[in-house]
């Protein structure tokens, strides 16, 4: 197993990917850009497994990531100690008959997040 610690934005592969995990990295970049990216990473049924801090500034990005996605299965964590909750969830991409007939697709506009932090 290899480990590599860059930006989101720089890494770069020939492989396909059961899972992809971004972990409270979508409100620090392009949400749209990772996710176009990365979702070429995946094999033909892979997922993306997300997690995005709870916060007023990052619902909007979580309910979009709903409805460019087929969510599998999501769930809200809290940390008793600290208060602080998350989003995470499992999503699929839709297949490109279901992009067509939507309206909402990786296209769509997302919100747009500024000093989104913990």
């Amino acid at each position: 197993m290899i480990f590599k610690c860059l930006r989101a934005e720089e890494f770069t592969t020939n492989k396909r990917f059961n899972v992809i995990i971004l972990s409270e990295v979508l409100y620090y970049t392009d949400a749209h850009q990772i996710l176009e990216k990365y979702e070429e990473y995946l094999e033909e049924n892979g997922i993306f497994i997300i997690s995005v801090w709870i916060h007023p500034k990052t619902k909007e990005l979580w309910e979009w990531i709903n409805t460019v996605y087929i969510n599998i299965d999501s769930f809200e964590l809290q940390n008793h100690q600290t208060n602080n909750r998350w989003y995470i969830g499992t999503f699929k991409p839709k297949t490109k008959e279901m992009k067509k007939n939507k309206k909402l697709t990786l296209d769509s506009p997302i919100p747009r997040l500024s000093g989104v932090q913990q």
